[in-house]
Order: structure tokens, then C-alpha cells, then sequence
């Protein structure tokens, strides 16, 4: 028993240092255009996300969720999970 619990202790760990790394927060992103359809971000080093739905005004700031499709290499394929807005 003692050894399945550390098995499953081990696998936990695991799964959670996964997240960790694969999950990151852009902060204080600015709307730069916006629309009916969804808005343009610009992040602090200049990089550009896009995201659908309504409620965004230009100006406007906000966290942006991001997760990195598990290519840590690559910021271009990086996708918004959630926008947290301020």
C-alpha cells in the first residue's frame, strides 16, 4: 500500500510541475484594437495576442493566461486561456 502511495505521490508531483511549466501569465496587456468580434492585445515586449469576444475597449488593460502548447522554445504558437481583466 505504502509503495502505490508513493507511486501516486510521485505521478502528482509530476503532473504538477508539468502545469507549472507549460502555464505562464502575461501582465498588464493593452487593448490595441477592438471589435465586435474580439480584441488585439499587446503585451510589454511588443508581442501582439489575439482573442475573441465582446466587452473589450481600446485602452483597456489586462492578464492575459497563457499556456505555451508544450514548445517552451516557441512563444508563436502560445495560446490565451483566459483574460483576467483589470
Amino acid at each position: 500500500m505504502k509503495k502505490i502511495l508513493g507511486l501516486v505521490l510521485i505521478l502528482g508531483l509530476f503532473c504538477a510541475a508539468s502545469h507549472y511549466e507549460h502555464n505562464y501569465t502575461r501582465y498588464d496587456c493593452k487593448v490595441v484594437e477592438a471589435s465586435p468580434k474580439g480584441a488585439i492585445f499587446e503585451d510589454r515586449c511588443g508581442w501582439t495576442w489575439a482573442v475573441e469576444g465582446e466587452g473589450y475597449e481600446v485602452g483597456q488593460i489586462a492578464d492575459l493566461k497563457m499556456h505555451d502548447s508544450f514548445t517552451s522554445a516557441y512563444i508563436d504558437d502560445d495560446v490565451i486561456k483566459k483574460v483576467v481583466k483589470k
